[in-house]
This record gives structure tokens, sequence and C-alpha cells, in this order.
């Protein structure tokens, strides 16, 4: 199941691939322009519109106290949640593009090679060009917001969320809850491909996050609650190597697994499209 995947090449978001992997859905129902293009639009409006109000929102009555704007930025969980907008914004823009003009000069490719009497294999390859830079800087987006987004969520439940104070409202909800579901769901929808090698991003992620919350500690930076740490666990100033090892359980165990999951259900996404295909004799997108 994992041939191929731990090819050096697989590090790297460059390279041949098939371009509307990245530009529809598996589904062939799904995968109509207008239909699909509609849907990244809905699901990036959404997140949006939710990433807004979680900015604006973020104080009292739903939190504790007052808090500076700035705050919203300091923590994992909102870092997360703004890259699965950032995804979901570029994942538009690459669809939009690629429909509004890289997919005529292709068709344009695919009528100049029949006209010169190209067979109908020469022609499909025509569709596995080098992924354009937005497309790739897409991909490495998806990277991170995914795998990251779920192991921030499971973090959040199992660690630091206390029932004792914390409130449940709309938007912890969405940052905690909602955004793993829709990274699930967008994952069941897209086309493009999960590499395994691609766990390398998301661990970058976090530890730029955790060179991030030390610096903010040594800047004298405080929590809403005008403490030194941000979480429990990563307090640099009483237990620096505390802080350590949770980051690198983090990385080195959190985020691959998250990874690996996710590919598991990028794998359990193709068989279910193959199977389909098998029956309905129809093309790769079911």
């Amino acid at each position: 199941m994992c041939g191929g995947e731990f090819r050096p090449s697989n590090f790297g978001h460059s390279g041949v691939r098939s371009v509307p992997e990245f530009t529809t859905s598996q589904w062939r129902w799904l995968g109509l322009p207008g239909t699909y293009l509609f849907y990244r639009l809905c699901i990036f409006l959404y997140q949006l519109i939710w990433n807004i109000l979680c900015i604006v929102n973020y104080g009292p009555p739903y939190y504790s106290n007052e808090r500076p704007t700035y705050v919203f930025f300091v923590y994992a969980s909102h870092w997360g949640y703004c890259m699965l907008t950032l995804y979901f914004f570029t994942a538009l823009v690459s669809a939009v593009v690629y429909h509004a003009y890289g997919k005529k000069d292709t068709a344009i490719d695919h009528i100049e090679m029949a006209e010169r009497g190209a067979s109908s294999n020469d022609v499909s390859e025509t569709l596995r060009l080098p992924l354009p830079w937005y497309m790739r800087l897409n991909w490495f987006i998806q990277n991170i917001a995914f795998a990251s987004g779920l192991t921030i969520v499971l973090l959040f439940w199992a660690i630091d969320y206390d029932p004792a104070t914390a409130k449940i409202h709309p938007f912890n909800v969405h940052v905690h809850g909602v955004n793993a579901f829709l990274i699930l769901f967008d994952l069941f929808v897209i086309a493009s491909p999960i590499r395994v090698l691609h766990v390398i991003y998301p661990m970058i992620f976090l530890a730029l996050y955790g060179f991030f919350t030390y610096i903010y500690y040594a800047c004298g930076g405080l929590n809403p609650e005008g403490e030194v740490y941000l979480y429990k666990i990563v307090n640099w100033k009483t237990n620096p190597g505390m802080a350590v090892g949770a980051f690198g359980g983090m990385m080195f165990v959190l985020i691959p697994l998250a990874h690996f999951l996710l590919y598991g259900l990028y794998r359990l996404r193709l068989c279910i499209s193959d199977s389909i295909h098998r029956r309905s004799g129809g093309d790769k997108l079911a």
C-alpha cells in the first residue's frame, strides 16, 4: 500500500502530477467545475466568517476577562484555525485559476495533439504537468493545516480543557471541533493525494510554534490571566524540561499519528472511488 511513498522525491511538492487532482473532486458528481467551485467558495466563506467572529468575540462574555486582540494569535489552536482558513483560500484560488485559465490551455493542447494524430494515451498525458506554484503552495498548506488541526483539537480536549472553568460556546466549539469535521469532510471531497513523507511539514510548523512560545515568554508575554505560560504543560519559567518534552512528544508522536491517520483515510477514499469506478466503468474520479 505504501510502495513508492518513501522515495526522497516525495518530500517535496514539485514533480509531475495530474493537475486536475488539485482542482476538482474525487467524485464525478462534485467534480463538475461549477459544482466544485461552489463547494470551494462556500467552505472558504464559512471558515472565514467564523475565523473573523472568533477574533472579534475573543473576550467577555464568552471568555473570562478582557484581553487584547493580539493574544488571540499566541495560541496553537488559533494558529491551526487560521492555517485552515488559509488552506481553504488557496484551494479556492487554485481551482478558480485552473478552471478559468489553465484548463483552457490544456484543452487547446488536446485539440492540437488530436489534429496531429496523437494517441489517446498521449493526449491524456497532457494532464500530467509540473504543478503551478500556487497548487504546490496549496498542497503545502494543506499538509500543515490537516495534521496540526487534528492534533491541536485532540490536545485541547485531552489536556487543556477544564470543565470546571471553561465555557462551551460556539467559538471554542468551532476552533476545537468543527474545524476537525471540516478537515475530514474536505479530505473525502478533494482528489489531491496525501504523502507519508509530508509529515515533516506539520512537524516543522509545531517546532516553529514551540520556538515562538519561548520567544513570547522571554519577551515578557503573559496569558490573559497574567501568568507567564500559555499552557500549563509548556511553562518555560518553572519547568523548561517539561516544555521541551511536551513539544517533542507532539512533534514526534502525535503529529505523525494524525498524519498517518489522514494517509489511511486518503487510501480509503481511493479504495471507495476505485470500487465505484469498477462497477460503473467510468473514469477514476468516481
